[in-house]
């Protein structure tokens, strides 16, 4: 079913691509440990761009060998499990619009502490609303993008070799070392948050929910970090 280039492509987009990304980010830091200048909006274009080619290779792989659409989570499959994975949709969000309400209204120290937070993403995140236009782009490509990836392909790869529960654990796994960019303490969150990706798409049998879920959340945690940094600088 799947050959050497589909082999390939699992290695480059879930292995090479995110070391790559990792030991990237780890010069971004070292950059700007020195005070070097960097712009926000060129780490955003160049991810995007980044992402979208990984994903026309990967849909130009999947349906040059005439694989079903479906078979790549592209389909809504009406039933209980889309209505239970949109109640869900709407509670994860409901928890970030509350968070983001609760950093428009927080006094200087807690927005220190949410800012302390961010820990090695703190200097990525979007400080003006320029950037965080651009990040919001960003959050959607990643929604599509690596759900796409990460949910559809690598798992309907997986299952090839592995019963459905071990192809999804090893996947949401994947996901998560694949974002170790981020740092140590936040692994635990972004795999728990890829499970969560993954249970939605096993129980609606699509990637619609997961994409939706994905890019929203991405782009509340990016509007609550600018909300965060525009605050603290409004109180000097």
């Amino acid at each position: 079913m799947y050959g050497i280039a589909d082999h390939i492509y699992v290695l480059v987009f879930a292995v090479i691509h995110p070391v790559l990304g990792y030991l990237s980010f780890r010069r971004l830091l070292a950059r700007i440990a020195r005070g070097e200048h960097f712009d926000r909006r060129s780490i955003y274009l160049q991810s995007m761009l980044a992402h979208w080619l990984l994903l026309a290779i990967g849909l130009s792989l999947w349906f040059a060998n005439d694989r079903s659409p479906a078979g790549l989570g592209f389909t809504v499959v009406p039933g209980p499990g889309l209505i239970a994975g949109t109640v869900l949709c709407f509670l994860a969000t409901g928890f970030l619009l509350r968070q983001n309400r609760a950093a428009a209204t927080a006094d200087t120290a807690t927005l220190r502490r949410y800012r302390a937070a961010f820990g090695a993403m703190r200097p990525i995140v979007p400080h003006d609303r320029r950037e965080l236009r651009h990040f919001f782009l960003l959050s959607a490509t990643a929604g599509v993008v690596e759900e796409v990836l990460w949910r559809g392909f690598l798992i309907a790869y997986l299952l090839a070799f592995a019963p459905p529960w071990l192809a999804a654990a090893v996947a949401t796994l994947a996901f998560g070392l694949a974002h170790a960019y981020q740092g140590r303490a936040a692994l635990p969150r972004v795999t728990l948050v890829g499970a969560l990706f993954t249970l939605l798409y096993l129980m609606t049998g699509s990637l619609l929910l997961p994409v939706i879920l994905h890019g929203m959340l991405d782009a509340l945690q990016g509007r609550f970090a600018w909300l965060v940094n525009a605050r603290l600088r409004e109180a000097g």
